[in-house]
């Protein structure tokens, strides 16, 4: 009995110093204020930005994001304190200049990075060793590019004044998935801002799909030859690092139309040869350049091309080289006519 008491009034002290010594122990790490390391490496045509010195979970949970103002917002959602191995401990929310053309300014566990000349942003997390990386693309060419591709064209080097544009797939069908884009959501856009350009220089531009939708490639010929286009481009991601383009021998059967099939051949092999010669020179990437009897663009009343982009998991599409690669597009829509 003496013995059952006795082990009783034992662990009920032990419980009660538990409670005592041991919860605000925990609380305090819980608590504990990490302290975000930040490094910066220039790079020709990026500036690489490093967190490091901060337990995974955070890196994990981290939010970064773009704004529409160019600035970069970190954000690891636990309490941490920002430091620079040049500033010492960063405090201040209005933005300090800790590298040339790198700002940052830090509240509570975020902080904002303002970049000069900032175009867009990759984001990587890695565990051995912990870091967050980001890599700030800066919208200055290499000097090793061609001045002339980034020198928008006037619509009057166009001949071209009808254009039908068929962004590939659609619906439950998506084409190409990678990890960060699905086929079918960057062709539309793509089309789409190819479209708008063109718009600008006062062209008629059709797209066959304006949304998500599925379309047969009788539906895409059909609505092409309705509109009569002096052009028709099916768009396309390759599964490669490399710029797609083919033309098809046209198969149209009347026998009154035989004379113009010729000249539509050619002038399908001139602009697709003219563009071929545009990226491969201006942006330096890998050209496929075929002949294949494509369905899609093979029954098409009209000059038909079909491209296929270059995958966007190994050529970064900033908005600088998006812009270069329609506008070799278009040189070549002009040069080959």
């Amino acid at each position: 009995m003496h013995r059952r008491l006795f082990f009783i009034v034992f662990l009920g002290l032990t419980i009660g110093l538990f409670r005592v010594f041991d919860v605000p122990l925990i609380a305090a790490q819980a608590g504990k204020e990490h302290a975000a390391t930040i490094k910066i490496g220039k790079h020709p045509s990026f500036i690489r930005i490093v967190f490091s010195g901060i337990p995974d979970e955070y890196v994990q949970k981290a939010s970064v994001i773009l704004t529409g103002n160019n600035i970069i917002k970190v954000d690891f959602q636990s309490p941490v304190t920002f430091k620079t191995p040049e500033k010492g401990i960063l405090k201040s929310e209005a933005p300090l200049e800790i590298a040339s053309g790198v700002r940052i300014g830090v509240k509570g566990s975020s902080c904002s990075i303002t970049v000069e000349n900032l175009d867009d942003i990759n984001v990587s997390k890695f565990s051995t060793p912990t870091r967050l990386v980001i890599d700030a693309y800066i919208s200055k060419p290499a000097k090793e590019e061609k001045a002339i591709m980034d020198t928008p064209i006037e619509g009057s080097s166009i001949p071209m004044e009808t254009f039908v544009i068929d962004p590939g797939h659609g619906g439950y069908d998506s084409g190409i998935r990678g990890k960060n884009f699905v086929e079918k959501d960057f062709v539309m856009s793509f089309a789409r801002d190819f479209s708008h350009i063109l718009e600008k220089k006062g062209k008629k531009v059709f797209l066959t799909r304006k949304g998500d939708q599925v379309l047969s490639i009788k539906d895409r010929v059909r609505a092409a030859n309705q509109k009569s286009p002096e052009i028709f481009i099916s768009m396309h991601v390759s599964s490669k690092n490399e710029f797609g383009i083919y033309t098809a021998p046209k198969m149209m059967t009347i026998q009154s139309q035989q004379t113009e099939n010729i000249s539509v051949q050619d002038s399908d092999k001139s602009i697709a040869n003219a563009i071929a010669s545009n990226i491969k020179n201006g942006l330096g990437v890998n050209v496929r350049r075929e002949r294949m009897p494509l369905s899609v663009i093979a029954y098409v009343n009209a000059p038909a091309l079909l491209i296929e982009l270059p995958n966007p998991e190994g050529f970064r599409y900033d908005r600088n080289t998006k812009n270069r690669l329609i506008n070799a597009i278009l040189m070549g829509l002009g040069n080959g006519k």
